[in-house]
């Protein structure tokens, strides 16, 4: 007699049982995957080093009863120290409900399992075939059927993953605390809204109070580590490609291009780094700047009247520009000075724009007039080879050329001279609008800079000599002014960059793939270094070393701005000028802080010709003094 056919968990001839079965046991295992998951990621943030899982012959399962009531005292002990942490709805529901869930999953797919069994056997039996009898060494049903041996091996299989998972963290530091905000949107909103007030800082200072001066967010559509500690910051901005890179919106990443040296990464960014901070350090182009700066500071200032507005955000501007167009490509004002300007502005207000290409939009027209100003500079760059190159570079243009990298390209050079005024033209101009302001809101300290400028400008009359860059950047108080300055001002907010990789700093975990943004602001108006910190007081930087980790205006590691020394020697002559020319009277005015550091009213000011007299009477009373 022949043996009856093996029993099967289901009729194949029937398939709303089919599929009915295995949509349950899919949306179970499911159910199961990320009930683990939500378990191993409290495991994780909590830092229980408590065995949560318990292990039984050769399977193994979750004692969640334990972990439950583990946890919840936990979390009584971690909300008494921090009375501000929200509640997180989510891992409260997993908390009190994860015995339950579990439970009824397992018990659903056994009872389900078995019902489908018993009616194939009742079936069997129906038409006269033999039962199949189960051995009695196979104690439960689980091992004589196929499907039923799956789904313990499976649930066996999670397990083991689970308590892996927690033996492997138990070696890897946690991700720092914090929320990650709506789906989606995350925390963008509120950062955005915090950025536009006055203290923008409020944000991160919220939630450094919470869970520490490194956290994690979700902003700009990407989750974030934020760091407001110095030395996490200094870390980030000392390391090199195989940890961070740039990381930009996508609206910015795309005006920019690959080529970008803001983008770029490896030998071809050192590079081009190196090239052009070498440049930007030497003596002779710092003597080309200081003649054209004091060109065109006087060319512009001798248009201003007595009693009429001036305002200083826009003088700022065009003055700074024209320079930084003369040392990048030798450029002269005139109508080709104008269309670039007025490209350079279409161009750079898409860099916050939503990142969406298409005629019409912001970002379009941005990227239109970028081509038409690197069409300009391509036949800058043709009519410099035409002409042949010097032997003294003047001017980027010719310190790129003269290299013989094959990757330097005349597209990417050409490129790279529209990006490198993003920062230029905007930092610059800021930072001499900003030092007016503050030096308007503190007599002491405008009366202290113009002393030691007077004082400089009689000196070089008496000799007959013309003031040097070298001049300029030994006015100490004029330097400690400009210091205190970027520190207040915060014209870089913070860098972002994205982990290649897994890293660990100071007991933190950054996910490789996750942004991280180094907030500067949070570190230069922290109580804790600086005392006083929303005073201006210029005097705190008298013989102090400014290469603290505590301040780092120009970021720092291999991308440390190439153009630091001269963004403070165009600041040192401008003010010299202006202060020693000029009294004035500056209009109430506010600071906007995003997404670029502005003036509202674009600081109107209301200037007045200093006499040689006024001038005298301010000398000798500090020879008195």
């Amino acid at each position: 007699m022949s043996e009856g056919p093996t029993p099967r968990l289901f009729n194949i001839n029937n398939p709303i049982k089919v599929s009915g079965y295995w949509c349950l046991t899919l949306v179970s295992l499911i159910c199961c995957s990320l009930q683990t998951a939500k378990i191993a990621e409290l495991l994780r943030h909590q830092k229980r080093a408590n065995s949560y899982f318990s292990s039984s012959g050769a399977s193994a399962c979750l004692n969640l009863n334990g972990y439950r009531k583990e946890y919840l005292s936990d979390r009584t002990t971690w909300k008494a120290r921090t009375p501000a942490m929200p509640p997180q709805s989510t891992q409260k529901f997993f908390a009190r409900h994860c015995s339950s869930i579990w439970s009824m999953l397992i018990v659903g797919n056994l009872a389900l399992s078995a019902f489908v069994f018993l009616t194939a056997e009742k079936k069997d039996a129906e038409r006269g075939r033999s039962k199949m009898h189960i051995d009695s060494t196979q104690v439960s049903t689980i091992a004589a059927i196929p499907e039923l041996q799956t789904i313990e091996r499976d649930t066996e299989r999670v397990c083991v993953c689970a308590c892996r998972f927690r033996l492997r963290s138990k070696h890897r530091s946690p991700l720092p605390l914090g929320t990650l905000g709506l789906p989606f949107i995350g925390e963008t909103i509120e950062f955005v809204s915090c950025a536009y007030s006055d203290r923008p800082e409020s944000f991160m200072d919220k939630r450094r109070s919470m869970y520490g001066k490194v956290f994690k967010s979700h902003i700009f559509g990407s989750p974030t580590i934020v760091s407001t500690d110095a030395e996490v910051s200094k870390f980030i901005l000392q390391s090199d490609a195989k940890a961070f890179v740039p990381s930009y919106p996508k609206s910015l990443t795309e005006l920019m291009g690959k080529s970008s040296i803001l983008v770029i990464n490896g030998s071809l960014q050192k590079r081009i780094h190196g090239l052009i901070g070498a440049f930007f350090k030497s003596p002779h182009l710092k003597a080309q700047i200081t003649r054209d700066m004091q060109k065109y500071v006087q060319e512009s200032m001798a248009n201003w009247k007595d009693d009429h507005p001036i305002y200083m955000q826009d003088e700022t501007k065009n003055i700074a520009f024209q320079v930084l167009v003369k040392a990048l490509i030798s450029l002269d004002p005139g109508e080709e000075m104008e269309f670039l300007k007025k490209q350079f502005q279409e161009f750079i207000s898409g860099l916050m724009s939503l990142p969406v290409n298409i005629p019409g939009t912001r970002l379009y027209r941005s990227l239109q007039a970028k081509k038409k100003m690197v069409k300009l500079v391509q036949n800058v760059i043709l009519a410099r080879k035409h002409s042949g190159f010097s032997n003294i570079p003047k001017d980027v243009v010719d310190v790129l050329l003269n290299d013989s990298s094959e990757q330097l390209t005349e597209d990417l050079i050409a490129d790279n001279m529209i990006d490198m005024m993003i920062p230029g033209e905007d930092s610059v101009p800021v930072l001499m609008t900003l030092a007016i302001k503050y030096l308007s809101d503190c007599p002491a300290a405008l009366q202290q800079l113009t002393e030691e400028n007077l004082k400089l400008k009689e000196l070089k009359a008496q000799l007959g000599q013309p003031l040097s860059w070298s001049d300029y950047l030994s006015l100490s108080f004029t330097q400690s002014v400009i210091t205190e300055t970027l520190r207040m001002g915060n014209i870089i907010i913070g860098v972002m960059r994205k982990a290649m990789r897994d890293i660990e700093i100071k007991g933190y975990l950054i996910p490789k793939g996750w942004c991280v943004f180094a907030y500067f602001r949070s570190v230069h108006l922290d109580a804790n270094h600086y005392d006083w910190p929303y005073k201006f007081n210029p005097w705190r930087w008298q013989d102090k070393d400014m290469s603290s980790s505590n301040f780092t205006p120009f970021g720092g590691g291999q991308r440390l701005c190439p153009g630091l020394d001269l963004a403070r020697l165009e600041a040192s002559i401008f003010l010299h000028h202006f202060v020693t020319q000029f009294s004035w009277r500056a209009e109430e005015d506010t600071i906007v802080n995003f997404p670029t550091v502005r003036m509202k009213r674009r600081m109107p000011i209301w200037v007045k010709r200093r006499g040689a007299k006024e001038n005298l009477v301010m000398l000798s009373s500090q020879l008195k003094s």
